[in-house]
């Protein structure tokens, strides 16, 4: 039975404090208010050209209710007696261009391309390792941002796929690969990028058949992006922290950073409408090869549409004991998330 612990006078005081397992704090309330702000920007550009851009005031308004409420529990391991705080239910409005969400979305990316490498070396014990690069281009101004991407995209295709024929393609049993857009507030130009994680034969680096040292990569990628310049590229190896690697390939498409400015309401405006006009229809994250079919046998969702509750260190673990709930919702006033009920639902088993 479900007995209702509010205590109004210290619940009015308790705001949101959620740290993950490493002890790092969650940060629910900065992406709020960045939220907050992307959505306000919209509907600047809605009362702008209201017909025009009646797409964003859709947009700003499922924007401006992302989680404006999130509901924790107590969660007991039976087995350890151990408490952790787990988010239970929170709406999400899944916009590419909300930090909540694209935070979310990262997490569901860092649990899938882990659990496909857990699955790769369970299936493939030693067959491959993995190897991590990160592709570019020169920086691009404003009116050249989408051609940018088509170009990135395009030429990642030419690089990897069977019709090509390349050393890449044929090297790698598996990659994944993420696009990232970064702004250069100071020169007004943006960075188009690729992460991407590739698995390559055990005996990669001391085969010469199969062996890409950086030049040959910086080449590579070249005639792939048929450049008139070498672009940047960084390839490396993980021998230690995966996770730390598994990262930065999960990264979100675009981070508001340098192009959220809340000193400058018309360069945001400009910057929110071209993100949201040239990031739409594209197809952020890609899978191939061996790890493409892991994530058939993991049957994994595509992280546009996963859950975004039940994900990372929040995800359901079987055998979990749920002993009671918070809802906590967003105070304007406090700019923070307060927690406005507690209820108890059993229990917690005694040692």
């Amino acid at each position: 039975m479900i007995q209702d612990t509010t205590q109004p006078d210290r619940i009015e005081q308790a705001q949101l404090e959620d740290t993950s397992a490493t002890g790092r704090k969650r940060p629910w309330r900065g992406q709020k208010m960045t939220s907050r702000a992307v959505a306000a920007s919209m509907y600047r550009l809605w009362n702008e050209h209201p017909r025009k851009w009646a797409f964003l005031k859709k947009r700003a308004d499922r924007m401006h209710r992302c989680s404006d409420y999130l509901v924790f529990g107590d969660v007991v391991n039976p087995e350890t007696g151990e408490v952790v705080r787990k988010l239970q239910a929170a709406e999400f409005c899944r916009d590419r261009l909300c930090p909540m969400c694209q935070w979310r979305k990262s997490l569901v990316t860092f649990a899938q391309v882990s659990e496909i490498m857990d699955w790769v070396d369970a299936h493939h014990a030693g067959e491959f390792i993995p190897i991590f690069l990160t592709l570019t281009m020169k920086n691009v101004p404003s009116a050249e941002l989408g051609s940018a991407i088509t170009t990135i995209l395009q030429s990642w295709s030419r690089m990897m796929n069977k019709a090509g024929n390349r050393k890449p393609w044929r090297v790698a049993a598996g990659w994944f690969r993420a696009l990232e857009v970064t702004y250069n507030k100071d020169a007004n130009t943006w960075h188009p990028h690729i992460h991407a994680v590739l698995l390559v034969p055990a005996d990669y680096f001391t085969n010469p058949d199969k062996y890409i040292d950086h030049d040959a990569w910086v080449a590579e990628w070249r005639r792939a992006l048929r450049a008139d310049y070498d672009p940047s590229v960084d390839v490396r190896t993980v021998k230690g922290d995966r996770a730390h690697a598994v990262a930065e390939v999960s990264k979100y498409a675009v981070k508001p950073g340098d192009w959220l400015d809340s000193e400058d309401n018309a360069g945001t405006d400009g910057r929110v409408l071209l993100l949201a006009t040239e990031l739409k229809g594209r197809r952020l994250t890609a899978f191939g090869g061996v790890m493409k079919e892991a994530r058939a046998a993991l049957k994994q969702e595509d992280a546009e549409t996963a859950d975004l509750v039940h994900t990372g260190e929040d995800a359901e673990v079987r055998g979990d004991l749920l002993v009671a709930l918070d809802r906590f919702e967003w105070q304007v006033g406090v700019t923070n998330y307060v927690r406005v009920k507690r209820d108890v639902l059993v229990e917690p088993p005694s040692e």
